[in-house]
């Protein structure tokens, strides 16, 4: 998500670091970059995690993976092996989101991270894959992270995983594929579930792309949305216990704090809601919207208050 990873290490008082875990799951349908990186540079991998242990200074790790990818559990499991190490590697269903790290601290540790809170408040820090690789890289040769593995598919006439240049524009990755086929209809920067929909090549590469999916018309067929008929299957879909519906139906009212008050910002966006509306809602989209308007709201009120207290006192 391109959180910055010194952040999740700087632990404020009062907290303690117990434990570290790295998101193995790549639960994102389409996506398997992180299973390549498992597979093929899997020593790289647990160095990293071994080094942010020591980093650290816990004597545990773990590993979370979906029970989906077997060469990747079996890889990580010689290479635990091998070196000994105090990770445990434990194999998850597969599921989405399993690979959120929320859920993925309650899969392995039974911990749940209370509404509001961050990792580090049940004693873990989670790192991904990639971070973990990119970081041995840099212990090993000194190499800040100037590539990444994506992952490349849809309407491409070689979908692959391929290691570019970060500022590489997706253009250059789509011709080394061989170029699009078919007529696409939409771009998505990620996964489909999380990532951001376009219509543009001429984008580069960042550190938190992951991949680039490029469908066609058969997976973008336009569907008008309708009224919500309070089926309540966005809230049997969500994993974090919220009402979907309720919250979308708020920002449309333009009532952010109300949707705020019954968890607005715990949202973290996963798609299941959307997903499974039968009335086409796009309540991913909508919540994302509130989300953003709660975000620039804080942000002026902060400016304000910022400006009231520089404001020169005056005595009679």
């Amino acid at each position: 998500a391109g959180f910055p990873t010194h952040v999740k290490y700087a632990v404020p008082p009062g907290k303690k670091l117990e434990y570290v875990v790295l998101n193995a799951a790549e639960c994102e349908p389409y996506l398997t970059c992180d299973h390549r990186l498992l597979c093929e540079e899997t020593s790289l991998v647990l160095e990293g995690l071994l080094a942010m242990m020591r980093a650290a200074e816990v004597e545990r790790g773990f590993i979370g993976i979906e029970e989906n990818k077997p060469d990747a559990v079996e890889a990580l499991r010689k290479e635990i092996r091998r070196r000994k190490a105090p990770v445990d590697l434990v194999v998850l269903a597969t599921k989405y989101p399993q690979g959120e790290e929320r859920m993925l601290i309650k899969a392995i540790l039974g911990r749940e991270v209370p509404r509001g809170g961050l990792p580090i408040d049940v004693g873990v820090v989670v790192n991904n894959v990639a971070t973990a690789a990119a970081f041995a890289a840099y212990l090993r040769t000194g190499r800040p992270l100037i590539s990444r593995v994506i992952t490349v598919t849809g309407l491409v006439a070689r979908p692959q995983n391929v290691r570019v240049r970060i500022g590489t524009l997706l253009n250059e990755v789509v011709d080394l594929c061989g170029g699009l086929v078919g007529t696409p209809r939409r771009l998505v920067y990620g996964g489909p579930m999380t990532g951001p929909a376009g219509y543009r090549l001429n984008v580069p590469v960042t550190k938190a792309l992951s991949g680039l999916l490029v469908q066609g018309e058969e997976e973008v067929r336009p569907e008008m949305p309708v009224a919500c008929v309070r089926c309540g299957r966005c809230l049997e879909a969500c994993p974090y216990g919220l009402v979907p519906a309720f919250l979308a139906t708020h920002v449309e009212l333009g009532e952010e704090e109300k949707a705020e008050q019954i968890g607005l910002l715990e949202c973290r966006e996963c798609g299941s809601c959307a997903f499974v509306c039968p009335s086409r809602r796009p309540l991913t989209q909508i919540i994302k919207e509130g989300k953003a308007a709660v975000a620039a709201r804080k942000k002026e009120e902060a400016a304000k208050s910022e400006t009231k207290e520089k404001e020169p006192v005056t005595t009679s």
